[in-house]
């Protein structure tokens, strides 16, 4: 309950000082005396409106609304330009448009309390479905009746995507109908895994063969060489002995390199057999994109699964709101006289 009002430099208010008395209290006075610039300071305090300067008295000054309730004293300032908000001792500053929770919270104060110069009487010249929209908002059924178009709507958007996803899965099975083989060709690409790691062995050997064979070339070319020079020097029979033996371990290198290159036609066969599976590489591209297809949609189905329990949640949910309507409804209906106690209809 307000114990007093001071308007300060306010509209016509110069220092205007309002004390309030239990119960009702009347303002009167002549045209332009004031009156609704109480009204109008009063929403400032609430509401934080209007905006800018143009309250202010054209003699200028600060402009202070200061309300006393029966615990706190609320303050609203325009010092220079800057907008102030004081609750008893606590400063509120740079608040933007809205008004500080706390001072709301203070103040206590709903739409319901201030009512304009040309507004009807509260609740005896509302129609009976106005009234009914405010109880309903006091009793907060009006938060069930949005709980509920929320969760219907929810409902309606989960159904919708259930019975695309549901469509998509039936195109999908047509798909899979068309590779009657999928399971066969999984087979095939496993035999095609192993021979590939065979093949990059083989590959592996052949560039270690290789480099053995031009080991050989190279040692060959130095046979020929100290050949040649064992002729020119015939006389030198250490010379002769050493080369032999060099001879001796290049034609064991040679009998070495002889079972390798009997490998290397092995590995050039099975490069060939290798080859001739290489054609049915789209097939199995193709293979592979189905299995990742396919397990995309049985993801979609694990999601469409969860979907599916979540409609069931919100349908008892929605349940157990109904029965709270109903429970509601029925002390409203013993609580409530037949006779409305404001308008006697």
């Amino acid at each position: 309950m307000l114990r007093s009002l001071d308007i300060t430099n306010f509209q016509s208010h110069k220092h205007s000082h309002l004390e309030f008395s239990p119960g009702v209290n009347v303002i009167i006075g002549q045209t332009d005396s004031g009156k609704s610039s109480i009204i109008r300071a009063l929403r400032l305090v609430k509401e934080n409106r209007p905006a800018g300067d143009s309250y202010k008295s054209y003699w200028g000054g600060n402009t202070v609304v200061t309300i006393e309730t029966e615990t706190d004293i609320i303050a609203r300032k325009k010092e220079g330009a800057e907008n102030i908000y004081q609750l008893n001792d606590m400063i509120f500053r740079a608040f933007g448009q809205d008004v500080p929770a706390e001072i709301r919270s203070a103040l206590n104060m709903d739409d319901v309390n201030l009512q304009r110069q040309m507004d009807n009487v509260f609740l005896l010249s509302n129609t009976p479905g106005e009234i009914a929209q405010h109880f309903n908002r006091i009793a907060r059924l009006d938060k069930i009746d949005i709980g509920t178009k929320n969760v219907n709507a929810r409902i309606r958007d989960i159904s919708t995507k259930i019975k695309f996803k549901e469509g998509q899965i039936e195109e999908d099975k047509k798909k899979l109908k068309q590779f009657p083989d999928l399971q066969k060709l999984e087979s095939e690409i496993e035999v095609l895994e192993g021979l590939e790691r065979k093949a990059i062995t083989n590959k592996n050997t052949i560039t270690k063969l290789t480099s053995l064979i031009t080991q050989i070339n190279e040692t060959q070319q130095e046979i020929k060489q100290m050949q040649e020079g064992v002729l020119l020097l015939e006389g030198d029979v250490n010379a002769v002995i050493v080369i032999q033996g060099k001879q001796e371990i290049v034609k064991n290198k040679i009998t070495s390199l002889s079972a390798f290159i009997k490998n290397i036609k092995q590995i050039k066969n099975d490069i060939t057999q290798c080859e001739t599976i290489l054609p049915i590489e789209t097939i199995l591209n193709d293979s592979l994109q189905l299995m990742q297809t396919k397990q995309r949609k049985e993801q979609d189905m694990e999601n469409l699964s969860k979907l599916m329990q979540q409609i069931a949640k919100l349908q008892t949910k929605i349940k157990e709101q109904n029965m709270q309507l109903q429970k509601s409804e029925k002390t409203w209906h013993a609580e409530m006289p037949e006779i409305c106690p404001l308008c006697g209809k």
